[in-house]
């Protein structure tokens, strides 16, 4: 569920994205730098910045959104603005996938770059800080049964061929009720 479902749900309507302040926690002189000093993290004052986050979103892992965490840039924007004004964050971990990214070997898919961006950057115009995240559960979707209700995220097809991955790669997924779809390597 996403976090303007869950508002939604408990009666909590996020703001609209016109309803943010002009000036959001930081100005210019303080976003200028973003940096590591002394062990903790510092902006362009030398002020130490703590991080709230969120990580942005589980949706990545499935096919639906291609890829991407949010259906549209739209939800992109809604969920940070209901991040910025209704959670008081100011970070993300945005999940990607390398699946998506790199299709084939070699060969970088630059509109699901360029779609991810621009999902990013509803999260950069609400003051957020973007973490992106090359995420994997289960190594890869291609390492499982096609019917499975759970089929792993991460690498592409042409990585899981090249690899020499055993009939069950995934150990505990014995106990989930799940097989590999590699039982004949």
């Amino acid at each position: 569920m996403s976090l303007t479902g869950l508002l939604g749900a408990t009666g909590a309507q996020p703001a609209a994205a016109d309803s943010l302040p002009d000036s959001l926690w930081f100005d210019a002189s303080a976003s200028a730098a973003f940096t590591v000093q002394n062990g903790r993290f510092s902006d362009g004052l030398g002020r130490e910045v703590v991080l709230r986050g969120y990580n942005v979103s589980g949706e990545t892992k499935l096919e639906e959104n291609s890829g991407l965490p949010f259906a549209s840039v739209a939800d992109a924007r809604k969920s940070a603005t209901a991040l910025r004004t209704l959670g008081g964050g100011n970070s993300v971990r945005f999940l990607l996938s390398w699946a998506h990214a790199e299709p084939v070997r070699g060969q970088v898919d630059t509109a699901y770059l360029a779609a991810a961006t621009a999902q990013m950057r509803a999260f950069l115009d609400a003051g957020i800080r973007v973490f992106p995240d090359f995420h994997q559960d289960l190594y890869s979707r291609y390492l499982f049964n096609s019917g499975s209700w759970y089929t792993g995220d991460g690498a592409p097809e042409w990585a899981v061929d090249a690899g020499d991955y055993p009939a069950e790669s995934c150990g505990i997924c014995l106990f989930w009720g799940r097989t590999s779809r590699r039982t004949g390597r």
